[in-house]
């Protein structure tokens, strides 16, 4: 990942701008400091009911995505955000007047599985509006893994289709068009039977057919840093969806956006997890998210763009959102029909008017392990707490066996 952050930083130095990408150029101005403010150009569209089920400000979004070259859709936790963006890609992706390929993409591959997997089904569901346009999933999407993954094992992704990655639309396509030949020496390959001069030729036969199915792919799903992966090199993309773009830092968000594109929707909530910081050194303006420049830009009156708040949550009770409501969504967050059994608190709990409270963990510190921190005190309370509320002994188990959320 590394390597490729520094070859997109590098890039930058060589980057042509394009009156026909306006939107990336903007973009990059900006992050490099060429520009202090951003304006962009809007367009005025008419649209018919979308039918999606999308409450106001998703269908707003929706039409943001068609009509200007940045939006920004702020989400807090259970808005539909992952919802949103399937639908804004259906969207892009149905209209005869919107052409060429739309990239979706988040920082990490769990994030990036779970918008394809949403993607997927929502297309099943709702993607059959024109009957002269393809809604096939299996066609349309390519989800594209680094190579080590994409080779080897899938096992480990959370991808519940897996015959839309890139290495089994290859072996798709090798078996429909007959190439008895590339799939005997790919079995080969697995096997690690071939010589160097095989390997190196088969690994060219494998590029050309991966070079097809991306030609013939409308959306086109990666990391952010996989999105400079060689086998991209040539493509270009149109529209670029980034979801939990306040997870990233600008490095990162460059990857995809060099490449080019005439419009872009960033996904993200400034109030929960940022980058994570593995270089304590580097200053925090390093880490500031593209999506938390722009809203600063908005808030002193230095850009247009207008952020979309998502403010109705699915996912928790009511009484269960209010802290966070109150202390960082000002009070902005409502709560919309949620499909859950009534809360019943018995007298085991501290105050059975209030789903939450909090315990003090006093003095004790994170420890860091490698990219993640590990707190054995308050993995040990949770097991208590547990025990105690089902008459349980306090297990043996280490701590190191507990994951708390």
């Amino acid at each position: 990942m590394y390597d490729r952050k520094l070859k997109a930083i590098s890039l930058l130095k060589h980057y042509q701008s394009s009156s026909s990408l306006l939107c990336t150029n903007n973009i990059l101005n900006l992050i490099l400091g060429k520009l202090d403010k951003i304006k962009i150009k809007k367009k005025k569209q008419t649209y018919k009911s979308l039918g999606y089920g999308l409450n106001g400000p998703q269908i707003q979004a929706v039409k943001s995505a068609k009509e200007n070259e940045i939006t920004i859709i702020q989400g807090p936790p259970g808005t539909g955000k992952t919802k949103l963006a399937a639908a804004i890609v259906n969207e892009l992706r149905l209209n005869k007047f919107l052409r060429g390929k739309i990239y979706l993409g988040a920082p990490s591959n769990a994030a990036t599985d779970k918008i394809t997997n949403t993607l997927y089904k929502f297309i099943l569901e709702h993607g059959n509006k024109l009957f002269d346009i393809d809604s096939n999933p299996s066609k349309l999407i390519t989800r594209i893994y680094s190579g080590d993954k994409e080779l080897v094992n899938l096992a480990k992704t959370s991808l519940d289709n897996s015959e839309i990655s890139l290495n089994n639309k290859v072996l798709f396509h090798a078996n429909e068009n007959k190439m008895n030949e590339f799939l005997k020496i790919h079995k080969d390959y697995e096997l690690g039977k071939l010589t160097l001069k095989e390997e190196r030729e088969y690994k060219k036969e494998l590029d050309k057919i991966r070079k097809t199915v991306i030609d013939d792919s409308k959306i086109i799903i990666t990391t952010f840093s996989t999105s400079q992966m060689p086998i991209l090199k040539d493509i270009k993309f149109n529209y670029l969806i980034l979801d939990e773009v306040t997870q990233s830092t600008e490095a990162e968000i460059i990857l995809p956006i060099i490449k080019g594109c005439e419009k872009i929707v960033l996904i993200g909530d400034v109030n929960q997890l940022g980058p994570v910081k593995h270089c304590t050194s580097i200053s925090d303006i390093y880490y500031m998210s593209f999506f938390e420049r722009i809203l600063n830009l908005t808030k002193i009156k230095k850009s247009n763009i207008k952020p979309i708040y998502l403010n109705t949550q699915y996912r928790m009770y009511e009484k269960l959102i209010e802290f966070s409501n109150l202390n960082f969504y000002n009070d902005n967050l409502e709560t919309g029909a949620i499909n859950m059994p009534n809360l019943d608190l018995d007298d085991f709990w501290p105050n059975i008017d209030n789903p939450q409270f909090f315990i003090d963990t006093k003095e004790e510190k994170e420890n860091q392990i490698s990219t993640s921190f590990v707190n054995a005190t308050e993995a040990n309370i949770i097991i208590n707490i547990y025990c105690l509320k089902f008459g349980l002994k306090p297990p043996s188990f280490r701590w190191k066996m507990t994951s708390v959320l």
